[in-house]
């Protein structure tokens, strides 16, 4: 008698299985299926508890935040300390003591020359601001706005407004440096993703990307309908210039910028939970662009405005605002690691050229539309079209 073997094992698989399921104890848990796609926020757990951690990054935003509070004061007339701000900078002598933050924004600026800057635009500020007087061409000092006398904005003698220098560029020293040249750049190639660390729920790669999504300062379920850039809850330093890049009016909008940077940072790291490198750097480099394109638009849309200010004081605040945002671009500097992963989209000396022309060595008070619109047309120009 001849058997068809094919037939006879998938007969005795089948009485296998049907007895196998007959005899299963129905309290037994069966293994879950495994994730197959990435989740819609910016949420991701293993063996029942979350991975995501990033209070370092966390505790520096609010850092900053309160550096720009203690500057606020000069808007009102009133005056600053350089020591007590090179404290909060480097978190010395008891400055956050109350809070209990341990970590510090000095030591993670890009190079020892940024940490110097900024000690030196603390000096500046403070000098000021002690000094009293009314700014005017050549004069440093307060300008109250037009019709508010008790509110207005710190000049040095060439128009340019320090606390904007100080908050933007430390938005780009910082927080931009660390995103994208560090975590999702140098760090990122050598990092660990196969060992859970001592004492954590991540590996090393999970967590230096999570470290860069801090950075940014979005909520992890950022959508759309998110429209106020001043709410702290949701968006803070780069997430508030996000979401005004989204709901932006003038020339350089990007609508659905919150949702878009939201999923570039969740499709990596799903990537690198599903260790699909590929997928993983795919998002980097989507990340990285929309970054530098929010500087940059920022930036222009600053520019744009300022041609159209009446009012002194206001000019030479949104000038000086697009002088920060400028400077902070140069945050991600290209070193041979990320230029090599991940390029930026622009040139760093047309930029330079740009800040030639508007920049901290500018006299901001004799500064004109055309040569606003030179400033315009360099930065444009640094981006090929990309914007």
């Amino acid at each position: 008698m001849k058997y068809n073997i094919s037939k006879l094992s998938l007969s005795l698989v089948a009485a296998t299985a049907i007895l196998f399921t007959s005899c299963k104890d129905d309290d037994t848990t069966e293994t879950p299926a495994p994730v197959t796609s990435a989740p819609e926020t910016y949420s991701f757990e293993r063996n029942g508890e979350t991975t995501v951690a990033y209070s370092g990054q966390e505790d520096r935003i609010a850092m900053l935040n309160a550096i720009g509070r203690e500057l606020a004061e000069v808007n009102s007339g009133g005056s600053v300390d350089a020591q007590t701000l090179k404290d909060m900078f480097a978190n010395e002598n008891g400055a956050f003591s109350s809070e209990g933050y341990t970590k510090d924004l000095k030591s993670k600026c890009a190079s020892s020359a940024d940490q110097a800057f900024y000690e030196e635009q603390f000096d500046i500020i403070a000098n000021i601001s002690q000094a009293g007087q009314t700014a005017s061409n050549g004069t440093a000092g307060f300008l109250a706005k037009e019709g508010s006398p008790q509110n207005g904005y710190l000049f040095d003698e060439n128009g340019v407004e320090p606390r904007q220098i100080i908050l933007k560029g430390l938005m780009g020293s910082v927080f931009y440096y660390r995103t994208v040249e560090d975590y999702l750049g140098v760090a990122i190639t050598g990092d660990d993703n196969e060992t859970i660390q001592e004492g954590k729920n991540y590996t090393q790669m999970e967590h230096h990307y999570d470290e860069a999504f801090g950075y940014v300062g979005i909520a992890t379920d950022l959508t759309n309908s998110d429209t106020d850039p001043k709410d702290q809850t949701r968006v803070n330093f780069w997430g508030e210039y996000i979401v005004k890049r989204h709901i932006a009016d003038d020339s350089y909008p990007m609508p659905g910028i919150n949702e878009m940077m939201l999923d570039a940072f969740i499709d990596g790291r799903f990537a690198i939970v599903q260790k699909d490198y590929e997928a993983r750097d795919a998002a980097i480099q989507r990340v990285v662009n929309m970054m530098e394109r929010v500087c940059a638009n920022n930036a222009l849309s600053y520019l744009e405005d300022a041609k159209d200010d009446t009012d002194p004081s206001v000019k030479l605040h949104h000038l000086s605002e697009a002088i920060g945002f400028m400077i902070a671009m140069r945050g991600h500097i290209d070193g041979a690691a990320s230029e090599a992963m991940f390029p930026r989209l622009s040139d760093q000396s047309m930029v330079d050229e740009a800040l030639a022309i508007i920049g901290l060595n500018t006299n901001l008070w004799e500064v004109s539309n055309t040569d606003i619109d030179n400033a315009i047309s360099k930065l444009e120009d640094a981006f090929g079209g990309n914007l």
